[in-house]
């Protein structure tokens, strides 16, 4: 992940320029003096080491991550009271925070001259060291390199030398630094330019130059000087109208520098810059430096922030007005024991979690600051104060007078003062900052006590997210300690662990127990005996925590190997502090069953919820609430009812969590039925059926059907499996016949169908059924007809299905003409002695 720091903004800036005169202090042996010198160039590698930037996505990082610990961004404050004596407490208060990540580039200028040589340059190369080491510890998108005035051998004295280029291998940079020896002369200047060389070449979001210096610049680059916004003419102060050091501080400005002349003599701070007449007299102004400052605020305007060290530099000289006017960030005055401190005070405003922080520390009227009359504080290393800090500044206020009876509000205030400490830290980072101071207790107060060793003690600051009214305070974000004369307490504190019994913040990230999630309101609970939470000293005390604990509207569950502690307080560590771990409760999801009476059952199941993942965790079974835990239950189904199991989470059998009940269900079967509104006997005259099903909610036919009706006129077995509320279901079914055999019908005639003269009438006898219906509406098996026509009849057998039938007959009946011809006439004579008579008009003849 990239890092990312954000570093606030101190605007100062101070140049006077103050002749400081010193011979020879860079002990070059007499005036020294340059002239040309090759282009500076950066090193070849620098190049492929430039890191890659990704601003976007590096700013958003503490807007999206919550700023609770450890999360980047986040702020902790711990206080403590510890026991120095009987009556006598140490309270310590330590502020820390995580550092928002973001690529940073970090040029360290050290002088190398000679007057750095033994202590000073020693002393600045091991702060120089730690520095490195701390900032890069555990950081991946830092990168730092080493700047010094001078070749280190070989070279022209005040020259610049890029020791080392941009890198994040602390190896490397110790090496460069372990080599810097102290010889050559105080270009500042030159320092600053190699600086700004890198810092145009890199390409990381943060940008800053620390430059330590411990004198004079007495060399500077050739500078051509900006058209004045001030003539300079004769006057009344030595026959001119400004002074030299007016004229230097207030207008006298570098347009630009010749990078390959370095000019000056190794031994002055003054160098003309300016000059002019005025009559017989010459005005001669500038030093090194304005160069100096000038190149400074190249490196400003380039978007780098620059802090400056002096060295054992005298106060109120040009060394001082010189790198006070050349940083936007701080002037810190070092010596060989703060040097460290300083160092890691920039550090802390380079990487850090919060700026702008104030605490505010107000004693109690239980207790006494251990002060002087008016209290004092002092910075480590030094100790001798009242109040001791790691960093900052410490005011002292009047907070009101400790009561004459401090359990007794109406027993008037004493003489006793009061003080709030108020404790300006500043920038919030890893490095932690600390602060003590010792406190006894308050006149009268009661031995069996204990009591809160301050009032309300808060800490408002800017996040990192800009927020400007971030506030922490006790007891919600840290405790007060308490304190007693000569008792013993033990601190009771519950908090949250994940499922390997790890302590946890609120989004499950492992921390330390004390940047866990507390659960008891205030943090805490102090242990109690006879009303009491004052101890007797030397004593055990068996300290019970609660098994289950609701916090919040969330039940937890104390951790498996966690239990009963016995806490002994004694003089030299009376204050006893008992930790105990919960988790929350979390109970597995189950499903409730049901089972029809009699049906097969198969083991009951359960699954953990999102609370437990870890694979040590088990689900247990129950077969009543005080049962022994299974990890398998089969359910019985033979007798009609609910029955009650239970399931749980455990690590153990001897650890489980709350349980949760599984209802089973055995449900009775529905009666199936079903019946028939025509029958189940089909034939022609009942060609179909309607089958109803009853019993249930639901039904499923054999063919298909789903509605409690169904109309049938097949033969077969139908079935229906009903289903009712429970789900149980029962199957009922029928036969159908189904008889539809046609009859054949036929019908005989006795004298054919063609009726005639000599046929006058036929018989018509149908057959095939069991009754008949002709088409002349005789209803017998035989009719007589006389007709010619169609003769239809409709047979039915005795399952009533029918046929028809039919014949036609035909009649002839039309007489013959009957004629008589005679060939002779018929008058017979003995002539016509006969005659032939011929008959005609039919078939068949038959005389007289």
């Amino acid at each position: 992940m990239k890092t990312k720091i954000t570093v606030f903004v101190l605007t100062f800036f101070l140049f006077v320029s103050t002749l400081y005169a010193q011979q020879d202090p860079d002990k070059l042996g007499g005036p020294v003096l340059i002239g040309q010198v090759a282009p500076f160039t950066l090193p070849a590698a620098i190049g492929s080491k430039k890191l890659k930037s990704d601003t976007f996505a590096l700013r958003s990082l503490a807007s999206t991550n919550s700023l609770e610990w450890p999360n980047p961004g986040a702020v902790h404050i711990e206080k403590t009271a510890e026991a120095v004596e009987s009556g006598k407490w140490k309270i310590n208060l330590m502020v820390e925070g995580k550092n928002i990540p973001k690529s940073t580039d970090v040029i360290l200028v050290i002088d190398d001259s000679g007057s750095m040589n033994g202590t000073k340059i020693n002393s600045a190369k091991e702060a120089a060291k730690t520095f490195v080491n701390q900032l890069l510890n555990g950081s991946t998108d830092i990168r730092i390199a080493i700047v010094t005035l001078n070749p280190a051998s070989g070279g022209t004295t005040g020259n610049p030398q890029i020791d080392q280029v941009f890198t994040n291998n602390t190896s490397s940079l110790n090496t460069a630094i372990d080599a810097i020896v102290a010889n050559g002369g105080t270009n500042i200047q030159g320092g600053f330019y190699a600086a700004r060389l890198l810092v145009e070449s890199s390409t990381a979001d943060k940008k800053v130059v620390i430059l330590l210096s411990d004198g004079d610049p007495t060399y500077s680059y050739n500078s051509n000087i900006a058209p004045p916004a001030f003539t300079v003419g004769c006057g009344s102060i030595s026959n001119f109208n400004i002074s030299r050091s007016d004229y230097e501080n207030n207008y006298l400005k570098v347009a630009s520098s010749i990078y390959t002349n370095v000019v000056g003599d190794g031994n002055n701070f003054n160098f003309t810059l300016f000059t002019t007449t005025c009559g017989n007299k010459t005005f001669n102004a500038g030093n090194h430096g304005i160069p100096t400052i000038y190149e400074a605020k190249k490196i400003i305007s380039d978007g780098a922030d620059i802090y400056t060290i002096g060295f054992e530099v005298p106060a109120n000289g040009a060394a001082e007005s010189t790198l006070m006017g050349s940083q936007n960030k701080g002037y810190f005055p070092a010596n060989s024991s703060n040097i460290s401190n300083i160092y890691s005070q920039i550090r802390s405003n380079i990487s850090y979690a919060a700026t702008n922080a104030v605490l505010t520390d107000p004693m109690s009227t239980f207790i006494l600051l251990s002060a002087n009359v008016t209290p004092t504080y002092t910075v480590l290393p030094i100790t001798t104060g009242n109040v001791v800090v790691s960093k900052g500044s410490v005011n002292f206020s009047n907070n009101g007078f400790v009561l004459n009876d401090p359990d007794n509000p109406a027993s008037g205030n004493s003489n006793i003062v009061k003080w709030k400490i108020t404790w300006n830290i500043g920038t919030v980072s890893e490095l932690g900052d600390n602060m003590y101071y010792f406190v006894t207790m308050a006149p009268n107060t009661d031995p069996t006590i204990l009591y809160d060793a301050n009032e309300k003690t808060f800490m408002d600051y800017t996040d990192v997210n800009g927020n400007t009214n971030t506030h922490q305070e006790t007891p919600t974000n840290f405790t007060v300690p308490k304190v007693s004369g000569g008792k013993g307490s033990i601190e009771i504190i519950y908090y949250t662990v994940n499922d390997a019994g790890e302590p946890i913040n609120s989004v499950g990230t492992v921390v330390t127990k004390e940047n866990a999630v507390k659960l008891i309101p205030g943090n805490s609970k102090y242990f109690e005996i006879n009303g009491s939470t004052a101890l007797e000293v030397n004593q055990n005390y068996t300290v019970v925590p609660d098994i289950n604990y609701l916090s919040n509207s969330i039940l937890y569950n104390l951790y498996c190997n966690l239990g009963s502690i016995i806490v002994t307080p004694i003089p030299s560590d009376p204050n006893k502090k008992v930790w105990f771990g919960y988790v929350v409760n979390s109970t597995p999801k189950v499903t409730n069953v049901e089972y029809c009476i009699n049906s097969p059952a198969v083991p009951l199941t359960a699954s953990f919820s999102a609370g437990h993942t870890s694979p040590t965790y088990t689900i247990y079974y129950f077969d009543s609430l005080t049962g022994t835990p299974k990890t398998s239950i089969t359910p019985l189904t033979t007798t009609l009812g609910q029955y009650t199991y239970y399931v749980a989470e455990g690590k153990t059998t001897s650890c489980i969590g709350s349980k949760v009940p599984i209802v089973v269900s055995v449900n009775a079967l529905p009666i199936a039925a079903i019946a028939s509104d025509n029958g189940l006997a089909l034939s022609c005259t009942t060609p179909n059926t309607t089958l109803t099903a009853s019993g249930g909610t639901s039904y499923l036919w054999s063919n298909g059907a789903t509605t409690p009706a169904i109309t049938v006129s097949t033969a077969g077995t139908f079935s229906v499996t009903v289903k009712n509320a429970n789900v149980c279901s029962s199957t009922a079914s029928v036969n159908t016949t189904l008889d539809n055999t046609l009859p054949i019908a036929a019908i005989a005639s006795d004298n054919g169908l063609a009726l005639s003269c000599t046929t006058p009438n036929t018989t018509l006898t149908a057959s095939g059924g069991t009754s008949y219906l002709w088409s002349n509406g005789a209803t017998t098996a035989s009719i007589i007809v006389t007709t010619a026509g169609t003769f239809s009849v409709t047979v039915k057998n005795a399952n009533v299905c029918s046929s028809t039938a039919s014949v036609n007959t035909t009649l002839d009946n039309t007489l013959p003409i009957a004629t008589i011809a005679s060939d002779n006439g018929l008058a017979l004579s003995c002539n016509t002695p006969n005659t032939t008579l011929t008959a005609s008009g039919g078939t068949s003849y038959l005389w007289s």
